[in-house]
């Protein structure tokens, strides 16, 4: 063990590295296309990493009020959703954010399984104010 950790982002070319880490953890490594890893590394050792991965969410939905219960939800899901996940994302699953009891049912009903935690967002469109 050297006494420095050296950080760094991992380059495409060395994404190979997390393939072990990520069976492991039995987890999906995401292709580099759509994603970012920053590692800590002693000497040729992965001592930790961080993944900044996009994932595709299915939202916004939007239905004018005159055709609520008219517009099939499921149905628009469907036309989007990928048929052939190995050729169409470069990661497992897709995410819904449900901000009201209806969203959640509706999320329910086109089969996602609601997941234990909180979601915390953080607005990069907003500069932080200085400590």
């Amino acid at each position: 063990m050297s006494e420095k950790l050296i950080y760094r982002k991992l380059p495409p070319d060395e994404w190979g590295r997390l393939k072990p880490l990520f069976e492991f953890l039995d987890a999906f490594l995401p292709d580099s296309i759509a994603a970012q890893c920053a590692v800590a590394e002693d000497g040729a050792h992965i001592a930790g990493f961080l993944m900044m991965q996009l994932v595709p969410h299915s939202e916004p939905l939007w239905i004018d009020e005159a055709y609520r219960g008219r517009v099939n939800f499921k149905r628009l899901q469907s036309i989007i959703e990928p048929k052939d996940v190995s050729k169409a994302l470069c990661v497992p699953g897709l995410l819904v954010i449900a901000e009201t009891d209806t969203v959640a049912r509706m999320a329910e009903l086109c089969g996602y399984r609601q997941v234990p935690g909180t979601v915390w967002i953080k607005d990069l469109r907003k500069k932080e104010e200085a400590a």
